[in-house]
């Protein structure tokens, strides 16, 4: 019996920037080196959702990246920070179309991080379809094979 068998893996991407001006102070805790009392200020948020078909069906990914004044070569980086990760939540939670499209976010990997960009992992609520997601408000649609 084969069991290596080649998957239809295509799917849709698409991408919304939210420009913004909010502050959220870093509790120190990170492993990446920001000192505590550290007010970053975010000034925009691209929030990027993928919608793929696989063997098991429809599935959404979605990251925001939050780009913020603090360098991480001379801060540190915002990664795995409780504070600034409650902060930037806090405002997309409260962003009438980001939390149209996201339920919850947190962490992402190390490596997605950025000198002034903070990456998250966000959950999605529910599975939207492509047309879903531009009718609230999301653009630049690009489908892959």
């Amino acid at each position: 019996m084969d069991t290596l068998k080649e998957a239809d893996f295509s799917g849709t991407n698409c991408s919304l920037t939210v420009e913004c001006l909010f502050n959220a102070t870093a509790t120190g805790d990170g492993y990446w080196g920001m000192e505590a009392g550290t007010v970053v200020t975010f000034t925009r948020l691209n929030l990027f959702v993928t919608v793929y078909n696989d063997d098991d069906g429809k599935v959404g990914f979605g990251e925001v990246q939050a780009y913020h004044d603090k360098g991480a070569s001379e801060h540190g980086l915002c990664y795995t920070d409780k504070g600034i990760t409650a902060g930037v939540k806090e405002f997309i939670l409260a962003h009438p179309v980001l939390s149209s499209i996201i339920q919850d976010a947190g962490g992402s990997e190390q490596g997605m991080q950025g000198e002034d960009m903070f990456s998250m992992d966000v959950t999605l609520n529910k599975k939207f379809t492509i047309d879903e997601l531009v009718a609230a408000g999301m653009g630049n649609v690009e489908h892959w094979d």
